[in-house]
C-alpha cells in the first residue's frame, strides 16, 4: 500500500526550491555588472579594434570606441574583407573645346570619400569630393564639363576604410584624344 508524504515534505521541497531560484536571481545581476565583457575589452586592445565591426557594419576608429561599443552593446562583429573596387575615369570631347567627364565606381565602401581633383596647366587645382552612399555608389556623381584651353588632367581616388586607395586618372585628355 503506498502512503503520501506528509505535507512537511512537500513544503520543504517548494521552499528549497524558491530559495534557491531567489538565490540565482540575486547572483545573476553580480554576473552582468561592468567588467562582463573583459574578452570585448581584450579584443579590442592592442589593433584588435581593426577586426571588429558594430551590427551595421561600421569600423571603429580606436580601442576605446570599440571597448565603448561592447560595453553598451555586448555584440562585436567580424570584420569581412572589403570587396574589390574600381574607379573609372571618362572623359571625352564634346566639341572642339570642351570636354565632358564621368566618375564612376564599383565596390566602393559605404561611408568612405571620393576625391577629383582637377589640375589645370599652370599648376591651379580644384578638388572636389562626394560621399559614398550605402550602396557602394557615389552620390552624387561627378558628371561634368570642362574647357580644354586651359588644358585640364584629372585624377580621382576613393580611400577606403582601411586605408587602401584606388586611384584613376585621365593626363591632359585635350592633347590625346581625337
Amino acid at each position: 500500500m503506498l502512503t503520501r508524504r506528509p505535507d512537511r515534505v512537500r513544503l520543504a521541497l517548494l521552499t528549497l526550491f524558491v530559495g534557491l531560484s531567489w538565490l540565482g536571481l540575486a547572483i545573476a545581476p553580480a554576473s552582468a555588472a561592468p567588467g562582463g565583457n573583459a574578452w570585448a575589452a581584450k579584443a579590442c586592445q592592442k589593433g584588435g579594434y581593426v577586426d571588429w565591426v558594430r551590427e551595421d557594419g561600421t569600423a571603429f576608429a580606436t580601442t576605446g570606441e570599440c571597448v565603448s561599443y561592447a560595453a553598451r552593446h555586448g555584440q562585436l562583429y567580424t570584420r569581412q574583407p572589403a570587396p574589390p573596387a574600381t574607379l573609372t575615369l571618362t572623359v571625352w570631347r564634346e566639341g572642339p573645346n570642351l570636354l565632358r567627364f564621368t566618375l564612376t565606381g564599383t565596390g566602393l565602401e559605404p561611408r568612405s570619400r571620393v576625391y577629383l581633383t582637377i589640375t589645370l596647366a599652370d599648376g591651379l587645382q580644384s578638388t572636389f569630393d562626394r560621399p559614398v552612399n550605402m550602396d557602394g555608389v557615389i552620390d552624387p556623381s561627378f558628371n561634368d564639363t570642362y574647357s580644354c584651353t586651359r588644358l585640364p588632367s584629372f585624377s580621382a581616388q576613393a580611400i577606403r576604410l582601411d586605408g587602401t586607395i584606388i586611384r584613376a586618372e585621365v593626363l591632359n585628355p585635350c592633347t590625346t584624344l581625337p
